[in-house]
């Protein structure tokens, strides 16, 4: 079985988290076009552009931008020499 399709063109990023950090209790709440992409994202400790490139079925450039995007939003954060890793919240929304 092959991975569910992550967004593919620039109108599909605008369905992203506005700003991160990522909140798991969130992730169902998400269109279905990113949800695979965030969950994905989750599941990484760290990525570089040529993985997630991999996994999008996006070209080098492509990825390139959707790592800008990522970044400006905050939903990833760099993790070192050409690698990245997800903005995860430490705690769940709640009230205290």
């Amino acid at each position: 079985m092959s991975a569910p399709a992550a967004p593919t063109g620039p109108g599909d990023l605008s369905a992203l988290p506005a700003t991160g950090p990522l909140f798991l209790i969130d992730v169902p709440g998400l269109p279905d076009a990113v949800r695979p992409l965030v969950v994905w994202l989750i599941r990484q400790r760290a990525f570089g552009a040529a993985e997630l490139a991999a996994h999008t079925g996006r070209t080098a450039a492509e990825a390139g931008e959707l790592l800008r995007v990522l970044t400006e939003r905050a939903l990833v954060v760099p993790a070192g020499e050409g690698r990245w890793r997800p903005h995860l919240a430490r705690r769940g929304r709640g009230t205290g």
